[in-house]
């Protein structure tokens, strides 16, 4: 009797899926994998997941001998860190951006595109509402910093958005990790995150986060003087503290940050030669017709400028 092995047959051609290396996402769920396979055009997501479960006692390892009675008393689970539930949260919510691309990519119709777009944002937005309440409920943990900033950032004018500022302000100005924050609130129109930056130039214990808010809330400053109908007085107040506040970055954190120090002497820049009232600089140039000019020939007249570029 021959003791050889029947040889191996090898599935026939064409009833495995076949994808190439750059076809392959990296698996981003804990306990399962989820592929993007893209092939012939065609998208399909894929989720494989591996429970592997034993009743074999000696699977993990030998079997107790001691014969003392397990303690049958509950025991409550220790409450997770807001590092941890951040961490657990931003995958779920990475997973479900990957899911959304998927759905976009597959749509035939720019009203399909439009309706995973939309869904999409309103998922965003429900995500928010869980990231600002780990914030909430972990007041005092310098991570919970970032999930403010997602709220900032996906619950634009809704309650959420102003619970955020509520909780930055009262728990956050002296997070060392504040300085991203700083950053959107340069574009946020309400009075409270006027009074976060104020309070984070003035007490935060990082340099760097001085300068960040510093520059934010010079940028807050340069846009009131912008406001329709904005009253003289007030625009010439307003220009005149963001002009020191930049002045302030250059002269004291020139050390810290040579970028935020380059924008503050741009702003100052602006303040002082583009500001509305102030007198255009020179501008050396050729008309239509190839004739060079000089922006100060036109004096006391009325000039447009049009300014254009292409990419």
């Amino acid at each position: 009797m021959s003791s050889e092995q029947p040889p191996r047959q090898e599935p026939a051609a064409g009833l495995l899926p076949s994808a190439n290396a750059s076809d392959l996402r990296e698996p981003v769920a804990t306990g399962g994998r989820v592929w993007k396979l893209i092939g012939g055009g065609t998208c399909a997501l894929v989720l494989v997941v591996i429970a592997l479960m034993t009743a074999t006692s000696g699977f993990f390892g030998p079997r107790r001998t001691d014969t003392k009675p397990a303690d049958a008393s509950p025991k409550a689970d220790k409450p997770a860190s807001a590092t941890g539930q951040l961490r657990a949260l931003r995958m779920e919510m990475r997973l479900a951006g990957q899911e959304a691309e998927i759905a976009f990519q597959v749509a035939r119709t720019e009203e399909q595109r439009q309706k995973v777009v939309n869904e999409h944002r309103t998922r965003m937005q429900n995500y928010a509402a869980r990231f600002l309440d780990i914030a909430e409920k972990h007041p005092g943990e310098e991570d919970t910093v970032d999930a403010l900033h997602f709220v900032l950032n996906f619950a634009k004018d809704t309650s959420d958005h102003d619970k955020a500022l509520g909780l930055l302000l009262k728990e956050h100005v002296r997070n060392r990790r504040v300085g991203s924050v700083c950053m959107l609130l340069a574009v946020n129109d309400s009075p409270t995150a006027e009074q976060i930056l104020r309070a984070v130039a003035a007490t935060n214990p990082e340099r760097e986060v001085q300068a960040l808010a510093s520059l934010s809330l010079a940028q807050v400053l340069k846009r009131k003087t912008e406001a329709p109908g904005a009253r003289k007085p007030d625009t010439e107040q307003f220009s005149k503290e963001a002009e020191a506040l930049l002045s302030r970055i250059e002269q004291k954190y020139a050390d810290v940050n040579q970028e935020i120090t380059a924008q503050a002497k741009g702003g100052l820049f602006e303040l002082r030669n583009l500001a509305t009232g102030k007198t255009a600089p020179e501008i050396e140039g050729k008309d239509a017709d190839g004739k060079k000019f000089r922006l100060t020939d036109y004096r006391g007249k009325v000039v447009v400028l049009e300014f254009w570029a292409e990419w």
